[in-house]
């Protein structure tokens, strides 16, 4: 059996207290935030401590810690995974899955640091509640959550809003409202033409900069901003065929040039798309190419 260690779901009816003693005799890592209230017992003023994660708490152990706690500590009770697996295995993010339901490490950092957020009302939300298909998957890139992963709950006419971080089925919790320009599109919500719409807008700013800088007029900050933000928000962007592939590729390049890139990382897009080119099978995305790259 592996000893290898990994964050667990538990939930409990029992006090923030004795979890702490549970997880103290265990010997385990322990995540339960927690807040003071204020209670009256008959005419007297009494301190509480309760869970900001209200039923829930996290453990970071082996699976044959997990085994020992449930069969030990009948005031707690796993959350098993629902799909059948099998024990002791590791998945693609080395996280040991097993019968219970785990979290890789990455995504409980996420969790931790987006609890820190608040003192005592958490907006919990279930993963249910919300169409996670409508949701683009980000990354925050600046920021005191530079870094973390989510769904994207975006606001109405905005390409800014909340970053949903989930816990498997169980429960999520939204970030703060992030700001546009702090967001990096890792990818498009699969339902609907939501990714064409993005990039068929950014087209319309691209032929206006390269108008502009055919002029007097030059590329203005509002062509230079257009530009850089496109590329800080796509450039790691994956898509879901080859011919979406390519009309980033192109954007990408042309914003690229357009602010007289020539480095490494621009010369690898270039040759990522003639390698592609062959392979496309939409004359619109073929014509789209050679407009703005003839050369490639």
């Amino acid at each position: 059996m592996t000893t290898q260690k990994i964050w667990f779901v538990l939930k409990t009816s029992t006090t923030v207290q004795r979890i702490r003693d549970i997880a103290e005799q265990e010997g385990i890592e322990l995540f339960l935030p927690t807040y003071q209230v204020t209670e009256m017992k008959g005419r007297n003023k009494i301190q509480k401590e309760k869970s900001l994660t209200l039923d829930l708490f996290f453990v970071r152990c082996t699976v044959s810690d997990m085994d020992r706690i449930c069969e030990n500590h009948k005031v707690v009770y796993p959350i098993f995974r629902r799909r059948k697996i099998l024990s002791d295995t590791i998945d693609t993010q080395n996280t040991i899955t097993g019968r219970y339901l785990s979290v890789p490490d990455k995504q409980m950092g996420y969790f931790m640091r987006t609890m820190e957020l608040y003192d005592e009302n958490v907006p919990f939300i279930q993963p249910h509640e919300v169409d996670m298909t409508k949701g683009d998957i980000v990354r925050i890139i600046a920021g005191p959550l530079k870094g973390i992963e989510g769904i994207l709950l975006s606001e109405q006419g905005k390409d800014g809003g909340r970053v949903l971080v989930n816990i498997d089925d169980v429960v999520a919790i939204p970030t703060v409202s992030i700001q546009p320009e702090w967001l990096e599109i890792l990818q498009f919500a699969p339902a609907g033409k939501h990714a064409y719409k993005k990039f068929d807008s950014f087209q319309k700013r691209l032929d206006t900069a390269i108008c502009n800088i055919n002029t007097e007029l030059g590329l203005t900050e509002t062509d230079i901003k257009a530009m850089t933000t496109f590329i800080a928000r796509y450039q790691n962007l994956m898509t879901s065929t080859k011919n979406h592939q390519a009309k980033l590729l192109t954007f990408m390049i042309m914003a690229h040039r357009l602010l007289q890139h020539r480095h490494e990382d621009y010369v690898l897009l270039e040759e990522e798309l003639k390698a592609l080119k062959g392979e496309l099978t939409s004359k619109n995305t073929i014509e789209l190419v050679n407009k703005y790259i003839a050369e490639v």
